[in-house]
């Protein structure tokens, strides 16, 4: 478990991160996750430049809080990969141990729910073969040698893609949002955003809009990247509440959906 999710767990415990349930919505448009924000926000942990935009040595790009409406299950926290570009080792260990984990919540399932899990496994692995086929087939169309982060998919290409992967997305009880470990609002990849039903702060919402825009042709693109299938915050929320055992949480929709 990454150590700023035990920082955050352990400031939850303390009551430094405030009680949310039956919170009133925050000027801000965060709602219940807003103390989360607030407290990143607080810590000022402080980022360096690196090849693929700023990170933050030893911390995950992304941190999410999750809160219950509906059930009574804990709050849950979980993060991405803890980052150290500067030391390989340090680093792919760090990978090496966080899948371990994910491993083994992924094997304390029910046999149902481990082969739901194994489902979505396989078509995140085709969502993304597919996604990286279009991508290079549009570059390549166009000539053009622009950068990943900057490839937009019609809404067309994106919908035929979800019909081809063949999975129904999983929801995940809760009104949750993902955080750069200063507190700012990170929107989901692609990835996660066909995968996951989630709710999101109604702040969260308009700003995942802005992802979307109109081409030269007058087609929906949207821009967003796509991470690998187990390394994103997501996944591992989806997975803690996947293992809970006796209880009325249910992250697996009905199979006739």
């Amino acid at each position: 478990m990454s150590p700023v999710v035990l920082l955050l767990k352990l400031a939850e415990e303390k009551g430094v991160i405030a009680s949310v349930r039956g919170q009133k919505m925050d000027r801000h448009g965060w709602g219940r996750v807003a103390p989360y924000r607030d407290y990143l926000r607080g810590l000022k942990f402080t980022s360096l430049p690196g090849p693929d935009g700023q990170y933050w040595p030893g911390l995950p790009s992304c941190i999410l809080s999750l809160v219950p409406i509906w059930t009574s299950h804990e709050t849950v926290i979980s993060a991405s990969n803890d980052r150290f570009p500067a030391t390989k080792s340090l680093e792919d260990t760090g990978r090496i141990f966080r899948r371990e984990q994910l491993s083994a919540l992924h094997q304390s399932c029910t046999k149902a729910v481990f082969e739901r899990i194994q489902e979505l496994e396989e078509a995140s692995k085709r969502f993304k073969r597919g996604w990286k086929t279009k991508k290079q087939k549009s570059r390549t169309c166009e000539n053009s040698t622009t950068a990943e982060e900057e490839y937009y998919m019609t809404e067309d290409d994106y919908n035929l893609l979800v019909r081809r992967c063949e999975v129904v997305p999983v929801h995940l009880p809760g009104i949750l949002a993902t955080w750069s470990p200063c507190g700012e609002y990170m929107p989901p990849c692609l990835l996660d955003y066909w995968r996951f039903r989630t709710l999101r702060p109604p702040r969260a919402e308009i700003m995942d809009q802005r992802h979307w825009s109109l081409n030269e042709h007058k087609e929906r693109v949207m821009k967003k990247r796509v991470w690998a299938t187990d390394s994103c915050a997501e996944w591992a929320a989806f997975l803690q509440l996947a293992s809970v055992k006796n209880s009325e949480v249910s992250v697996i929709e009905p199979r006739w959906w």
